[in-house]
């Protein structure tokens, strides 16, 4: 996946679901803490160093869709301690 794609989709992805719910889109600093940590998650799974510092290059559009819920998910859980 291309690295802009990469980003505006999990940017499209956060003022989708946000607007979904009738929610105000959250502030830019909760977007880039949630980016940093989708960055950190990819990363942490990567088995080669490109793939540590261009999480990007391990996902297609179609599956970081399917990530998304599951990571946003830990997201919260993990700031919330």
């Amino acid at each position: 996946m291309e690295r802009q794609k990469f980003y505006d989709q999990i940017d499209n992805w956060i003022a989708y679901n946000f607007i979904k719910i009738d929610a105000p889109v959250p502030q830019d600093s909760f977007i880039r803490s949630f980016l940093f940590f989708v960055e950190d998650e990819f990363s942490s799974k990567a088995t080669t160093d490109k793939g540590r510092f261009m999480p990007w290059e391990q996902v297609s559009g179609d599956e970081l869709d399917d990530l998304l819920p599951k990571i946003f998910t830990t997201y919260l859980n993990v700031r919330s301690l």
